[in-house]
């Protein structure tokens, strides 16, 4: 029944409430890694339609995302890496991060033109496109993560 499911998210709301936030964020960012795990192939699938005339295989576009998302997950590591360990607090998160962003996003596009040999102004823009596509996904993946992770908390 409805008034189940309701009691059910009900009860849900009020333990996740009254438990250590600390807690409920680690379960949430333990769930990451799986959601990922869903986000690649779609990102594999994305790659294909908007690349559709390059002729390759799902499996080399699902090759090359692994590929972009394994060099942002280095990218973002060194970052915490030596924010966290070599920090003398004279460097601020909030500074560093546009600059590693912008590293990740030059691979980005130049890892595009390597791949798939497009012009530059069409590299550009397929890349602001697959960019656009990929934060609807990702935001929807992600909603979906937080969801079960209430759910099953």
């Amino acid at each position: 029944k409805m008034s189940d499911f309701f009691h059910f998210i009900s009860l849900q709301a009020i333990h996740v409430y009254r438990s250590d936030s600390k807690v409920f964020t680690k379960f949430l960012v333990k769930n990451l890694s799986i959601m990922m795990l869903f986000v690649l192939p779609v990102s594999a699938l994305i790659l294909l339609m908007v690349f559709y005339k390059s002729r390759m295989k799902y499996v080399e576009h699902l090759i090359h995302s692994i590929h972009l998302h394994s060099f942002a997950y280095f990218t973002l590591g060194i970052c915490y890496f030596v924010l966290f360990t070599l920090n003398t607090y004279e460097i601020n998160l909030n500074e560093f991060r546009p600059i590693v962003l912008l590293v990740i996003l030059v691979h980005f596009i130049v890892s595009l033109k390597r791949v798939y040999n497009r012009s530059w102004f069409k590299t550009f823009f397929k890349a602001f496109l697959l960019l656009f596509l990929y934060n609807i996904i990702a935001a929807f993946f992600l909603l979906m993560e937080v969801s079960i992770s209430f759910l099953i908390y």
